[in-house]
């Protein structure tokens, strides 16, 4: 019988199973979304809620518990002064798995796991367009001038051609 043996195995050893989860706890802690399997985003998700709710209780033991999981300073200073303000008034659900498309190379399934509550800092905005509009520009006249700036160049081509380029006849 199985009782109280809830921890899923991850086809690893008990010291290869604490490494991964320690890695990927740092990881998502650092980054705030990561790409996983989904067995491995799952036995992440009761790591990281475990971690911040020792962080919302802030006390010198949370953060050596912290330390134990995490295993960097500056990475506990972050979650506890950070992280943990931003979930201060929710008292779970503080990763989301959301299942993604197969991995190329071995077809395996992935996941992105994140925090529900990511920092607006990190918010990536659009990308800008390739090739910018023409701008105006201020002359020591006073007047304004339209300088169209050149479309940005394609280094993958150039780079393509210089594998290409035929040798030069002597």
């Amino acid at each position: 019988m199985r009782h109280n043996k809830k921890k899923v195995k991850l086809s690893r050893s008990r010291s290869q199973r604490k490494a991964l989860i320690m890695s990927l706890c740092r990881n998502i802690f650092t980054y705030e979304k990561i790409k996983t399997t989904p067995a491995k985003a799952k036995e992440l998700a009761k790591f990281v809620d475990k971690v911040i709710i020792w962080a919302k209780k802030g006390g010198l033991h949370q953060r050596r518990l912290i330390y134990r999981v995490v295993g960097d300073h500056k990475l506990v200073k972050h979650i506890c002064d950070d992280i943990a303000l931003r979930f201060k008034e929710v008292n779970s659900g503080f990763s989301r798995i959301i299942r993604w498309r197969c991995r190329k190379g071995d077809g395996a399934e992935t996941a992105y796991i994140m925090l529900t509550k990511i920092d607006p800092a990190r918010i990536k905005k659009d990308k800008p367009a390739l090739v910018k509009s023409s701008s105006k520009q201020a002359s020591p006249s006073g007047q304004k001038t339209e300088k169209a700036q050149e479309p940005v160049k394609k280094t993958v081509y150039k780079g393509i051609k210089s594998i290409f380029k035929r040798p030069k006849d002597k």
